[in-house]
């Protein structure tokens, strides 16, 4: 698997294996393998467009700094849209913004002939926290990529905002992203503002999308035994890899080193010939 691949070239580069005994738990590389690699092999109707409509927006294209809480809900639609078509990179490596000598690391590029969505994951280890122009620089690389097509950073974290930024403590999304560009522009002169970029800016947590996967597996049951199993399976994985990873937050006593325990099926499904 790619994403397996991508996985273990980003390890090579980080030089402290250690970190990962016991499976790397609430380590947002691994943790976003998992669960981004199960809902590439789900049907994307209504697994990945359930994760975009669980997704909180904070700032649409042209949209006043005041004025981001009252944005759309349905910004989406024209997402969803798009869904079968989505091609999803895990862990793709560099993405440059030329212009403005920014180099910045997606932890997964959704893309589409109509869609460039760059999403930017936290681990779910407590002080998991953005660098300070962190989501303004991938604002700019998402503008930088994005050739015409709607650009969106979706930003996936452990606890809804606000999010907590390296030397600021915990600010709402449009204030992280504001005091990003305000630093950046002291190096920078007439680096746009971040809500002049035509880039929406939205929000989901881990929780949130394990929720809609479960949801999408329970309501597509019945259509037939192997799709119900081949479905539950994969949304296990997701729930699974969730709940594992918060789990070590949780509850600070228990191993984070520990070996995941074997996994329990969380969308039951009964097998002819077949007794618990």
């Amino acid at each position: 698997m790619l994403t397996i691949r991508s996985l273990l070239d980003e390890l090579s580069f980080e030089g402290n294996a250690k970190k990962y005994r016991g499976g790397g738990r609430g380590l947002e590389n691994v943790l976003t393998t998992e669960v981004f690699s199960a809902l590439e092999y789900l049907p994307r109707d209504p697994f990945l467009a359930g994760v975009f409509d669980a997704a909180e927006i904070f700032g649409v294209p042209g949209m006043d700094q005041d004025a981001v809480q009252a944005a759309p809900a349905n910004v989406w639609t024209d997402v969803r849209r798009e869904v079968e078509s989505f091609v999803m990179t895990v862990l793709p490596g560099d993405a440059h913004a030329p212009d403005w000598e920014t180099q910045v690391q997606p932890d997964v590029l959704i893309t589409s002939p109509a869609d460039y969505v760059f999403v930017e994951a936290k681990g779910t280890r407590r002080g998991a926290s953005f660098q300070p122009e962190q989501l303004y620089r991938e604002m700019l690389v998402a503008d930088a990529n994005r050739d015409g097509r709607r650009a969106t950073l979706l930003v996936v974290t452990a606890e809804p905002p606000p999010v907590l930024v390296a030397g600021h403590g915990r600010r709402s999304l449009a204030d992280a992203v504001a005091r990003g560009h305000e630093l950046f522009q002291r190096r920078h002169i007439g680096a746009p503002p971040p809500w002049s970029l035509p880039v929406t800016l939205a929000h989901v947590t881990w929780a949130r999308i394990a929720e809609r996967v479960m949801s999408a597996a329970e309501k597509l049951r019945g259509s037939s035994l192997s799709k119900d199993l081949a479905i539950c399976r994969l949304a296990d994985a997701v729930n699974d890899a969730v709940r594992w990873h918060q789990d070590s937050e949780r509850d600070p006593g228990r191993d984070a080193t520990a070996a995941p325990p074997a996994r329990s099926p969380a969308v039951a499904i009964e097998v002819p010939g077949v007794s618990g």
